[in-house]
């Protein structure tokens, strides 16, 4: 099982090298992939793919500081929602909804930024 974001980036390199670039829904695999691994080691309880991004489920255990989810919301508006008290709705931008990777993509940029880049 791949335990780290390097480990993740290293298997997705080790693929194109030598399949070549592989169908979008395979980089959609490893960038969730990669939001469980930077998910899992801020405590989150479970991340789901949305519509428009990712939704992020924490518990009280969780190593989130709240003042930095109210910046996350601060810098990103709309982009960020905080649902009840443990539960994160990261939308990808307007123009990055188009496809699974990309959305990925987008809620792992947040998600990264919220944890401090972990």
């Amino acid at each position: 099982t791949l335990s780290d974001r390097e480990q993740a980036e290293d298997a997705f390199a080790a693929l194109v090298d030598r399949y070549g670039q592989p169908p979008a829904e395979v980089r959609a695999l490893l960038l969730t992939t990669e939001a469980r691994i930077l998910a899992q080691r801020l405590r989150a309880e479970e991340v789901k793919l949305s519509p428009d991004g990712l939704i992020v489920h924490f518990s009280a255990r969780s190593r989130v500081d709240p003042a930095a989810v109210l910046a996350l919301r601060q810098r990103h508006g709309p982009r960020v929602e905080l649902r009840g008290e443990y539960t994160l709705h990261l939308r990808a931008r307007d123009d990055h909804r188009e496809t699974v990777a990309t959305r990925v993509h987008d809620g792992l940029a947040l998600l990264e930024e919220l944890g401090g880049g972990e």
